[in-house]
């Protein structure tokens, strides 16, 4: 299960802000309810004492005559109180008068003033008044208040579902009000790529903070399109002023090594002289692909190509390379694997696989190629024998010039994956590493079977 910091920003702004405002109306109804039943308490109290006064005012008037035996004339002195109230006269110490809902329950003893009290397992409010000798007790029930109460809380709690689901639409609503800016900016950095970093943002016609944002990113986008170009035109023109002479220099190493006059020991010099030249060659040779692909003028020349044959021709080229270690190359693939394709390319992409395949294999190895049609993909497998890639170094295989530390006498460049990728995503596809442990490492090369578009639509001279 998701935890809260997984959940998309929306959503954790929706979720806050129901939680917020659930809380703060949590609160104003807790306030609300003991505002309400404290004025209800003091409203009564008053009403206590108003009925005291009352009460204490007919005793003085009918003190000649009133008989404390008299239930009826008692109730006649208390009209007010007498059938919702709890009374009970005294005199000093001396009981006159107790109502008869009182029960068995005496109140005196209880102190003076406004206090409350439970009669008869029933939450009472009393009032403790004196007047000429006489002392009057007189309670209410707060069973109406508290039902009152208890209403309200029952009311709140009852809307509380549907309030809170109104605050999270509403929370919803404003969350993708306010992040419409942001998921644009999103939106448009997504289409900013190698070679389209000449598009920018969009600048929000208010200057808020997203606004700020949006003009601060393109500035940096403006800075890295400016150092990318730099960095691509100087690989790509380092490598190509480089080509030149190199080429120059192995044609005249090669001549050199036509001389009948050198000795045997200058011949092995010149001819290692030559392969190191060779070596340079290649290098220069990958960067400017390479510097090609990040500017996007990579050109493919696509033509429709049987990739069984490819396949079998490069494992056999490969076969040559390993002999001398004794590592078997073995192929399983259909008679016939039609796809559009740049053949030259993608005899680069698995030359260089296989090249991996026998550089970092056992003595006496093995070497297998597969290769089908997945739903117009082509789906071409490479796994070899050796010891596996390590967990910390597989994510960075793809790397250029990346060279696994366990393995530094192993000859090359780190650019035989790199290329091997962008000609894979040339071809619109990918070379992946599927899996590498103590029996076998497994690359996977995918590329689209049918014409690119632009191809396809071309009509046939």
């Amino acid at each position: 299960m998701k935890g809260l910091k997984d959940w998309s920003l929306g959503a954790r702004l929706t979720f806050w802000s129901a939680l917020t405002v659930t809380g703060a109306i949590l609160l104003c109804g807790v306030v609300a309810g003991v505002y309400i039943h404290s004025e209800q308490i003091e409203s009564l109290d008053e009403q206590l004492q108003n009925e005291a006064h009352i009460a204490f005012g007919e005793f003085n008037r009918q003190s000649d005559s009133l008989d404390w035996t008299a239930e009826d004339q008692i109730k006649q002195a208390l009209p007010l109180t007498l059938t919702e109230r709890f009374v009970e006269v005294d005199r000093g110490s001396n009981f006159l008068y107790r109502s008869k809902n009182l029960g068995d329950r005496r109140l005196a003893g209880a102190p003076d003033g406004l206090s409350s009290i439970e009669i008869a397992d029933t939450p009472a409010r009393l009032g403790v008044f004196h007047e000429d000798g006489l002392t009057l007790h007189i309670a209410a029930s707060l069973d109406e208040i508290d039902g009152d109460t208890n209403a309200l809380i029952f009311g709140f709690l009852a809307g509380l579902p549907f309030l809170l689901a109104a605050v999270a639409l509403g929370g919803r609503w404003l969350a993708r009000k306010a992040l419409a800016p942001i998921r644009g900016i999103i939106d448009a950095a997504e289409q900013l790529t190698a070679d389209r970093l000449d598009r920018r943002l969009p600048v929000p016609p208010v200057r808020d903070e997203i606004g700020r944002l949006s003009v601060v990113l393109n500035a940096m986008f403006d800075r890295l399109d400016i150092s990318f170009k730099q960095a691509m035109r100087f690989s790509a023109d380092a490598s190509h002023e480089l080509k030149t002479p190199l080429t120059l220099l192995r044609s005249s190493i090669e001549d050199l090594l036509e001389s009948p006059t050198l000795t045997e020991p200058d011949r092995v010099a010149i001819d290692m002289l030559l392969e190191h030249t060779r070596r340079l060659a290649s290098i220069i040779e990958g960067l400017l692909l390479l510097s090609r692909a990040d500017a996007g003028r990579l050109k493919l020349d696509f033509k429709p190509t049987n990739v069984a044959s490819v396949i079998r021709a490069c494992a056999d080229d490969t076969a040559i390379l390993s002999e001398m270690r004794e590592i078997t190359i073995e192929t399983q693939v259909p008679d016939e694997l039609p796809g559009y394709v740049d053949a030259a390319r993608l005899t680069q992409i698995l030359l260089n696989l296989l090249d991996n395949s026998i550089k970092y294999n056992y003595d006496r190895g093995k070497v297998w190629m597969s290769a089908e049609n997945l739903k117009d993909e082509l789906v071409i497998m490479v796994e070899n024998t050796g010891p596996k890639i390590s967990t910390s170094a597989a994510p960075q295989l793809f790397d250029r010039f990346f060279r696994m530390e366990s393995q530094p006498d192993t000859p090359g460049y780190g650019l035989g994956l790199s290329l091997a990728r962008e000609l894979a995503r040339a071809h619109r596809g990918d070379v992946v590493l599927v899996k590498s442990d103590d029996e076998s490492t497994i690359f996977s090369v995918r590329i689209a079977a049918a014409a690119p578009v632009a191809v396809a639509t071309t009509p046939s001279a």
